[in-house]
């Protein structure tokens, strides 16, 4: 039996500037390593953009009087109920 977690997911809003902010600067990165002809900056780059770009599927929304459930790989984690942008 799975007795309800209440969990705090992050604020939406807070990553919500966060994560575009080091997207462009990763890109930026991206760009000058390219320029610059250092490959294993380049490669460190675009993995971390993949990462980040990877990381803004994580917003949700969650309605007043309602509850999302959070998963990790299938297993259940928690109920987050606090309404408003959450990642």
């Amino acid at each position: 039996m799975i007795v309800e977690q209440e969990k705090n997911a992050l604020s939406g809003l807070a990553m919500l500037v966060v994560l575009p902010l080091t997207i462009v600067l990763t890109i930026a990165w991206l760009v000058q390593s390219i320029l610059s002809g250092a490959w294993q900056q380049t490669i460190a780059a675009a993995l971390t953009l993949a990462v980040l770009l990877v990381a803004t599927g994580g917003f949700f929304v969650v309605n007043p009087n309602e509850g999302k459930v959070l998963q990790l790989f299938g297993s259940y984690r928690g109920t987050a109920k606090r309404a408003g942008l959450r990642w």
